[in-house]
């Protein structure tokens, strides 16, 4: 079988001055602190993307009760599914906690556009 997909390393640092609580126990998706993949046709989300994919952030916090202190990092990967890719789609869009769950004051950080290239 073909590999349409690409594994991607993130790292998270809480630059904020106070401790992140990203660690949810229900099991609602939506509800859960993650990092959504979004092939886009533009540098800056459009409303011509495909979702790619989602990575629930939660790896090693259970000893940690779900805590990211100050200048703390995470890394973990996310698998990003290419098969509904296009030649239009030329960007991949990282979102931070797209459904708001942890307090930031600063969100303007919260997305990465990476450029494809070889589309």
């Amino acid at each position: 079988s073909t590999k349409n997909y690409i594994w991607l390393e993130y790292t998270i640092v809480n630059r904020g001055r106070k401790s992140a609580n990203v660690f949810h126990t229900d099991n609602e998706f939506r509800n859960h602190f993650l990092v959504k993949a979004l092939l886009s046709t533009s540098y800056e989300l459009s409303k011509v993307y495909w979702d790619a994919g989602s990575k629930i952030i939660d790896k090693g916090l259970r000893a940690r009760n779900g805590i990211i202190n100050p200048q703390e990092s995470y890394t973990d990967l996310i698998k990003i599914d290419l098969e509904g890719k296009t030649k239009f789609h030329k960007y991949i869009i990282l979102q931070l906690d797209p459904y708001l769950l942890v307090p930031d004051c600063n969100r303007t950080n919260n997305n990465l556009t990476i450029q494809l290239k070889n589309n």
